[in-house]
């Protein structure tokens, strides 16, 4: 069996693109970027019953799981995860990524039909592919990223429970063969494909993407060899990704073909397929409002224009009306306040925690931190207010000085106690040296009432 040792903590940093240097040099680019990240509203939608897994009772290996990150597994998968990490365990030598979880292992459990040793062989096969291609940068002017603005792979819209839809037309690749190396046509599809993983799903809740694939004027029986590797990789190597393919532009006779091959698939397999009948087809829009859809496809969004720098990639965001019409968003999305009640009990992945909410909470604790410190400069200032009254209080001592003295003025306040009381004194003062005049018969005479 193979052994991987050489892999250590470091091996995370493998899962990134380098591909924001170039968005923060070009304001339009950088908000194109942002639009083709999830929207607010994609983080209040929670997967329930089938759309989270369709369970096959008589053979559970073959459900078609869709889901794999914060759900509730089945008995059967808890069992075949259990026997899997005994696996893992007898074989130290190989060193498992810290980002690893028990999602991926039931991926590759799935992958295999419940075969745990090549589950476990083809987990390994991963971790050296993803060693050798990650991390991936790609910068301006590369032909790789020329390629994904000439139309052949690109990514336009979500679809109604905000999958990201990825255009594919082999035709445009025939056109550029020559141009383009196989490493050139590989390179660009796993890009696209690693930059939908890292930034337009969200763990426990957005997984898979929606493909669409063109074509028309395409011969299957020419296709490019390089368009040969890229299926085969994109299968091998992103699995579980794919939600749903709608193919149009096969004729009766590709038709007959597909229904022959899909006699010897698997039912889940053959599920992920829809053929159109055309571009009016309804069962194309059974998952696609037609504002997230190409005029050129039967949609009703803007036709993109290709061949043109940075004309295709950031991928374009259309419209946001993802739902269907006869759809509820209501029904559908949680409430704010229970996506709060569920980020504060831990029941959202830290990685698939909503950026609104996170600079939400952020104001409502810069808010609650400025009307503390308001608060407390109240409290202050009444606590100052009370000192200053309390020692005016023990400060007003008006005295009233006999002989040549004067009223202490500093200590004098207009119409207080100690003021009425010092009028009180001065009258009995009065009083008493009146009546000490008559008293001595003094021989000149007052009226007392001049006096007052």
């Amino acid at each position: 069996m193979l052994t991987i040792s050489y892999f250590n903590e470091e091996f995370s940093k493998y899962r990134e693109i380098a591909i924001n240097p170039f968005f923060l040099r070009d304001p339009t680019l950088l908000e194109i970027f942002r639009r083709s990240l999830p929207p607010k509203e994609a983080y209040y939608y929670f997967p329930k019953g089938e759309e989270i897994i369709i369970i096959n009772q008589k053979k559970p290996h073959k459900s078609l799981r869709r889901i794999y990150n914060n759900v509730t597994f089945t008995q059967k998968e808890q069992e075949w995860l259990l026997e899997f990490k005994k696996i893992i365990s007898s074989h130290p030598e190989n060193k498992i990524p810290d980002f690893w979880n028990d999602g991926y292992n039931l991926a590759y459990i799935y992958s295999t039909e419940c075969k745990l040793d090549k589950a476990y062989q083809r987990m390994l096969d991963y971790f050296i592919w993803y060693y050798k291609n990650f991390p991936m940068n790609i910068q301006p002017g590369d032909k790789s990223l020329k390629l994904l603005n000439t139309g052949f792979t690109y990514v336009y819209g979500r679809d109604h429970q905000f999958r990201p839809i990825i255009i594919c037309q082999p035709y445009i690749l025939q056109k550029y063969e020559k141009e383009y190396s196989e490493a050139d046509v590989l390179n660009a599809s796993i890009f696209i494909c690693q930059y939908m993983s890292n930034y337009m799903l969200i763990p426990g809740q957005i997984e898979n993407w929606i493909m669409f694939i063109n074509l028309e004027k395409t011969s299957l029986f020419s296709l490019p060899d390089s368009m040969k590797k890229v299926i085969k990789t994109l299968s091998d190597y992103f699995i579980a990704r794919l939600y749903k393919s709608y193919i149009l532009g096969m004729n009766g006779f590709l038709r007959l073909i597909f229904k022959i091959m899909c006699s010897f698939l698997e039912e889940v397999t053959v599920q992920k397929f829809v053929i159109l009948e055309s571009k009016k087809d309804p069962k194309l829009f059974q998952e696609i409002n037609p504002q997230n859809l190409e005029e050129r496809f039967g949609g009703k969004a803007e036709n993109c224009i290709y061949e043109e720098e940075n004309c295709l990639f950031p991928p374009r965001m259309p419209s946001n009306e993802y739902f269907k019409e006869n759809e509820d968003p209501k029904e559908i999305l949680i409430s704010e306040e229970e996506y709060l009640e569920r980020y504060n009990t831990g029941n959202i992945l830290p990685e698939s925690v909503s950026p609104y909410i996170i600079e939400k909470i952020k104001r409502e604790k810069k808010m609650r931190e400025k009307e503390e410190i308001a608060r407390k400069k109240r409290e202050e200032a009444l606590i100052k207010r009370n000192e200053a009254k309390t020692k005016a209080q023990l400060n007003i001592n008006t005295t009233w000085n006999t002989g040549n003295e004067m009223f202490e003025l500093d200590k004098f306040q207009t119409c207080s106690t100690g003021f009425l009381d010092g009028l009180k004194s001065f009258r009995n003062m009065k009083e008493k040296f009146c009546n000490n005049l008559v008293t001595l018969n003094d021989h000149n005479s007052y009226d007392n009432d001049n006096l007052d």
